[in-house]
């Protein structure tokens, strides 16, 4: 096979990565049989001037400027021993197959230990002597200090052939003995069937090694291995069983405390497994009278559940281990305490040395935070006829809101593009984002993406699912699922949706009033996802913003938008709290020159080229969008300056703000579908590093369907379809895009009758009951307030929910007694709203919030009303109604409650007598019971006290700056005007709202 290879030159050296763009060749590519690349190599393919001048003239630049001494290259496989490729010819070496070529050079006098293998077979690249074929060759050493640097030139074909060979977990392990040591023997150790190919050095505990696994951020080449433990962190992949359990790494953080430098350089990067396992290590051989626990702790901030911190190992390393449920990202924070430290007594320094703080024995402590976490997306888009140009033309909106939601996606995500009509087409198979070339590619292959054809929705499912089982479960995966109109081709949804993982989320878009909202919205809620209604195209690319931060876990902390005209600069306002930790700011928009500036709340301004000089903000733009992602950013008020650069006409844009904060909400509706007139309870939960937050202003807005023909007429583009819809049955409901539509606003409670279980849990809920109208509702919940940690917070979170026409009865609503009502008899009247199409209704009344017992289950009811007889005194109850027809039976109406009159002789007067005790007596005479809530005062009510002549002493009254709002009474024996009364016996009435009263004494003895 002849094909174009374009090369890319690596220098590597210890801590450092070059890459250089060199020139093409064309070359027969060929491989081993087990799929082993670099199949064999002529040892002066090189010298023979076998690849272009260009490639030469890169490398002797190199070795010049470096001033290197180039060594002889040998190349060998070691699971072939064909002597026909070993000859230096231009024929020999096309035919032998051309993987790359690798070539070595040292600089200094001396040359240092350096080889590079693949697989199991260790196919070894050696100089300096020995058989390459033996796996446990002894390879040169080193009687000087020298450093070993090493490039490797590889065609363009081979980051997708890497990709595939690492998805076979299959490895590679650059292999260095960076600063050599004098007069110590090192050893290619031969790796086992881990799928992590390492190598340690035998006999050299001084030396420290390298290692990257088949990991989901290869060119972190960080991390450490040194053991056959560790070694078999790579994912195992096993011919018959498949990947074996073990460590997808993101990089293995090794810290070294003390080398002879004294120093301490922080690495990035952790490991984590499958299964949630995550660890990072240490060497402790120097720690001062300390253990490893002491001289380096481990803190993690993020939205994620970690647990299980310990220590383990003993001897050169020690490591930290913890697990993750492999959801969301978070950030880690290690501090090196410096007053453990102390140097080694040899010279020997290490592999580590990236950039980064340092730490010194006896200096001051150093933090560095690494930051973890990944995802796996596939992108379904719908590309049926009727996305087309004859029709509506939404493939156009739909791949530049999809291209937009590749250009955020992050290095270390593995992404998927399908687009489906009839059939599937995988226009971009699963890859990792290793790089911004990875993410070009994507949107490269979207933009050809043309409509036609019917839609078959459950075969893209499963091609987007075939897409997923790709890569490894255990990290969070998502599906995101756009189309525009019905099934018309099977496979069908419900054919395929027992199929789909549990651990991938589908997240569904509903484009235009002829997609199939219901069905979009049932496959989100069956599982675990998002559904969003876009009433038309221009709607896309805020949707997917929403739901590109609900598939990597980010709370979204404002979002808003506008029009710019040229020359036109506006400001948006955002609070970010002290616990966000990862926050993006970006904006997206139609396609004109838009430009976002930041300004932080101590006035710098960040922009493009700002960012790129500060190693925290990460600068990100595209033909429709600009964003930045700071790392820890200042708390405080920012600003989103922006700007219209190059403005042919007025442009919308949606700003958003999106990160990863401790301080979270978690909003919901209670069911996955609604029918008519069925109540939609909206509930928000609002916490603070897992504590939660009271006191906050929650409420949401509500876009819901409507039937005014005039706004649809004025707000719809598309003509031809607003006159097909017009030519419907009279009495057709006819959909509008839902910014048209007025939004109903509704506050959510945290008072215990809301919906929202308890008073002051953090948990608020409402009731949203205009449902009267088929079609797709938008709820955006808002959260504004003050965390103990967090100082002021703002949170949203947008969804979509559908209520569809239903032959079944409405729900009723309770009426009387009103919800919260107090001081109700023991034998209320319940009575709720009338429903006209049903037969009966059915009641339910008990002292548990979710029912979970009860003291009255009837049905049959034909009257709107029921009298309960026999409850108990000064007791909290719930209610609900259901309404029953031919058709079925409606859910439950919303809950209700009430409070019963408390029984005055079950009121508790204390201490009586009352006697004051000097510094350890009561401060007065309480009017219910201090535990027991059926023992307390229906409020209001009024207690009066009069002397034995009937001369009033003092009035109070509950609820009133003297009374406890608990139903507590506390009088601290004073008349009206502050004086102490005097001993005696006193009389007190007790009166209720219903106008009961009881009289009693009590005597105080002074």
């Amino acid at each position: 096979m002849m094909s174009i290879l374009h090369r890319s030159l690596i220098l590597l050296t210890a801590g450092f990565l070059l890459l250089l763009t060199v020139d093409t060749i064309q070359a027969q590519i060929a491989f081993s049989p087990d799929g082993t690349f670099m199949k064999v190599y002529s040892p002066c393919a090189f010298d023979q001037g076998l690849f272009p001048d260009a490639v030469y003239q890169e490398v002797g630049n190199l070795i010049q400027e470096q001033d290197y001494n180039v060594t002889t290259v040998i190349y060998r496989d070691a699971t072939s021993e064909d002597d026909d490729c070993g000859s230096c010819t231009l024929d020999n070496f096309i035919n032998c197959g051309l993987g790359g070529f690798v070539y070595f050079y040292s600089h200094g006098s001396a040359s240092s230990v350096a080889g590079i293998y693949l697989d199991t077979q260790q196919a070894v690249v050696d100089w300096e002597g020995g058989d390459p074929g033996d796996p446990n060759i002894e390879v040169g050493q080193s009687s000087a200090y020298s450093w070993a640097y090493y490039a490797v030139v590889f065609p363009d074909w081979f980051e997708q052939e890497w990709q595939d060979y690492l998805d076979q977990s299959r490895a590679i392990t650059i292999i260095s003995t960076c600063h050599g040591h004098p007069a110590t023997t090192s050893k290619v150790v031969s790796s086992t069937n881990d799928g992590g190919v390492c190598f340690g050095y035998i006999d050299s505990p001084n030396v420290s090694t390298n290692q990257f696994n088949n990991s989901r951020l290869l060119t972190r080449m960080n991390g450490t291995s040194d053991n056959a433990e560790r070694r078999t962190a790579g994912r195992a992949w096993d011919s018959g069983s498949g990947y074996q359990e073990g460590f997808n790494m993101f990089g293995n953080p090794h810290i070294t405390l003390c080398p002879a430098t004294e120093e301490y350089y922080p690495q990035d990067g952790m490991v984590v497994s499958s299964s949630g396992r995550g660890y990072f290590e240490t060497d402790t051989y120097c720690t001062e009278d300390a253990s490893a626990e002491e001289a380096l702790t481990f803190q993690t901030v993020g939205n994620v559940t970690i647990d299980n911190v310990h220590w383990v190992g003993s001897g050169q390393v020690n490591r930290i281990e913890f697990d993750w449920d492999g959801n969301g990202y978070f950030e880690v924070t290690t501090t090196a305490h410096a007053d453990k430290f102390k140097s080694w007594g040899a010279a020997v320094s290490n592999s580590h040395a990236l950039d980064g703080d340092r730490v010194s024995p006896n200096g001051d402590d150093v933090e560095f935070e690494f930051f973890a976490g990944s995802v796996d997306v596939a992108l379904v888009i719908d590309k049926s006829g009727s996305m087309g140009s004859g029709y509506s033309n939404y493939i156009v909106p739909a791949k530049i809101a999809a291209s937009t939601f590749v250009g955020f996606m992050q290095v270390g995500d593995n992404l998927a593009v399908v687009s489906f009509n009839s059939g599937q087409t995988v226009n971009f198979p699963m890859t990792m984002i290793t790089s911004p070339a990875t993410i070009a590619a994507a949107q490269s292959a979207i933009a050809p993406i043309s409509a036609g054809g019917s839609t078959a929705i459950g075969g893209a499912m499963t091609a987007g699912q075939g897409q997923l089982n790709i890569v490894d479960e255990g990290f969070p995966q998502a599906m995101v699922l756009l189309s525009d109109g019905y099934e018309t081709a099977g496979p069908y949804v419900s054919q395929v949706i027992g199929s789909i993982r549990d651990n991938v989320d589908i997240y569904t878009i509903a484009l235009g009033p002829d997609s199939d909202q219901g069905l979009l919205n049932s496959i989100a809620a069956t599982t675990s996802g998002i559904y969003l209604y876009a009433p038309g195209g221009s709607d896309l690319l805020a949707l997917y913003n929403i739901i590109r931060s609900a598939v990597v876990g980010q709370q979204t902390i404002v979002m808003d938008g506008g029009t710019i005209d040229q020359g036109e600069n506006l400001f948006h306002s955002v609070l970010i709290d002290q616990l966000a930790f990862f926050v993006n700011f970006s904006m997206v928009f139609e396609g004109s020159d838009v430009d976002l500036e930041l300004i932080t709340p101590s006035g710098l301004t960040i922009d493009s080229a700002a960012a790129s000089l500060d190693p925290d903000i990460d600068f990100t733009e595209g033909s429709t969008y600009d964003y930045y992602i700071v790392h820890s950013p200042e708390a405080g008020e920012w600003q989103l300056s922006v700007i219209g650069t190059d403005l042919p006409a007025p442009e919308h844009y949606t700003i958003s703000v999106q990160g990863f904060s401790t301080l979270t909400m978690d909003a919901y509706l209670d069911k996955g579908e609604y029918d008519e007139n069925q109540p939609i309870l909206v509930g928000a939960e609002v916490t603070e590093e897992g504590q939660i937050i009271t006191g906050s202003s929650v409420w949401v807005e509500v876009q819901v369907p409507t039937t005014l023909a005039s706004n649809y007429i004025l707000g719809y583009n598309p003509a031809h379809e607003v006159e097909r819809d017009l030519n419907n049955p009279i009495g057709s409901k006819l959909p509008v895009p839902y910014y048209l539509a007025s939004p109903d606003s509704l506050t959510l409670y945290d008072d215990g009758i809301h919906g929202d279980a308890e008073a002051g849990d953090g948990i608020y809920g409402n009731y949203f009951t205009n449902t009267e109208n088929t079609g797709s509702y938008t709820f955006t919940v808002y959260a504004s307030g003050v965390g103990n940690l967090g100082g002021q917070f703002t949170r949203e979170s947008t969804f979509s929910t559908f209520v569809s026409a239903s032959n079944r009865p409405a729900a009723p609503l309770p009426v009387t007694p009103i919800n919260g009502a107090i001081g109700l008899p023991a034998s209320p009247m319940l009575v709720w709203t009338s429903i006209t199409d049903a037969n009966s209704y059915s009641l339910q009344l008990s002292t548990e919030y979710d029912f979970s017992t009860t003291i009255l289950d009837t049905t049959g009811l034909i009257d709107s009303t029921f009298a309960v007889v026999g409850l108990g005194n000064n007791a909290q109850y719930y209610w609900r109604v259901s309404s029953v027809n031919y058709y079925g039976t409606s859910d439950w109406s919303i809950v209700n409650s009430f409070q019963t009159i408390t029984n005055l002789n079950d009121v508790v007067v204390y201490p009586n007598p009352y006697k004051p005790h000097s510094g350890l007596g009561h401060t007065g005479i309480s009017f219910g019971h201090p535990t027991d809530a059926t023992k307390r005062l229906t409020v209001p009510a009024t207690v009066e006290i009069y002397t034995i002549a009937g001369e009033k002493v003092r009035t109070l009254k509950e609820p009133e700056s003297d009374g406890d709002p608990n139903g507590i009474i506390e009088w601290d024996v004073t008349n009206d005007s502050g004086e102490d009364v005097v001993s005696g016996i006193y009389l007190y009435r007790i009166s209720n709202p219903s106008d009961e009263e009881i009289i009693g004494k009590l005597a105080i003895i002074r």
